[in-house]
């Protein structure tokens, strides 16, 4: 019974860090992923870095190639 008392306090930190980290993170990876599949060669788009462009080529890897 104290062995558990005493681990209890890890497996707390344990489950909120994964609530407040890990979970968060892979939702943000998930809808990064769905926007990417979303483009289509043609579309308007702004880069992280701010540029405009249109979409000329999509690779299945992911990679999309933009005319400024």
């Amino acid at each position: 019974m104290e062995q558990l008392q005493q681990l209890a306090p890890l497996i707390l930190i344990g489950v909120v860090f994964y609530f407040l980290l890990i979970r968060p993170q892979q939702k943000r990876a998930k809808e990064h992923r769905a926007m990417i599949e979303a483009v289509r060669r043609g579309d308007n788009v702004v880069t992280a870095g701010g540029i405009m462009g249109k979409v000329t080529k999509v690779r299945d890897d992911g990679v999309v190639q933009i005319e400024v």
